[in-house]
């Protein structure tokens, strides 16, 4: 038996039954990462922004222009505070501009994140810029992973992973992947009674898509 990852829509696959029919497979997913400049607060982990007041950070994968844009707006509505981020493209250090004292120094701040020492105290009315680069997102490729399936080789190791691919589009967009190229993979064992997909990233790290929706299509077929 045989599985292949390709790009038209049907499906048709049981546990003792498999089609020889057309190609099939496809993958959408409402949310994903990509590698840009920008972070992720992942769900179950909250920060705080401590400048005399607090503000909670909104779990979230953000570019960095839309995590500015969000602080400044939010700060300046709630508090009457001044508030600007900016990179540094040849470097990748972040420097911030407050109206206030920010306090990087509790455990629960996201300066780290920015590429801030963790016990950093910036002063305000200025550009304060990170001592390290900041920890941008770090999927650079999706893969998919299925438990039934061998004869792939990620860095000279056995995987599962039978497909993978760079995310196109910004964080918070569908993503919709159609392989150009089909290619099939040994399935282990003569009768399927459970398949385990996995979306993972370069590392086989599980990606959190924070409940959106995932589709995947996988066609298999009877090995010649």
């Amino acid at each position: 038996m045989l599985l292949g990852f390709g790009k038209h829509k049907t499906l048709k696959a049981n546990g003792e039954y498999v089609s020889d029919s057309i190609l099939t497979t496809s993958l959408s997913v409402a949310s994903t990462e990509k590698p840009v400049l920008g972070l992720h607060i992942p769900a179950g982990r909250q920060y705080y922004l401590y400048t005399g007041v607090i503000y909670t950070v909104p779990t979230g994968t953000y570019e960095l222009e839309d995590l500015q844009k969000l602080l400044k707006a939010q700060l300046d509505k709630l508090y009457g505070i001044k508030f600007d981020l900016d990179v540094n493209l040849n470097t990748l250090q972040c420097g911030v501009k407050c109206s206030k004292k920010i306090d990087f120094g509790f455990e629960d701040t996201f300066g780290e994140l920015l590429g801030f020492n963790p016990k950093a105290q910036l002063i305000p009315n200025q550009y304060n810029w990170s001592t390290d680069i900041i920890h941008v997102f770090k999927v650079s490729t999706i893969g998919i992973s299925v438990s039934c399936c061998e004869g792939s080789y990620i860095n000279d190791q056995e995987s599962h992973v039978i497909y993978q691919f760079s995310p196109d589009v910004e964080p918070g967009y569908k993503l919709r992947q159609e392989p150009a190229l089909v290619t099939y993979h040994p399935v282990v064992g003569e009768k399927l009674e459970t398949v385990t997909i996995k979306v993972v990233d370069q590392d086989g790290t599980l990606i959190d898509f924070r409940n959106e929706l995932i589709v995947v299509r996988l066609h298999f077929k009877i090995r010649a």
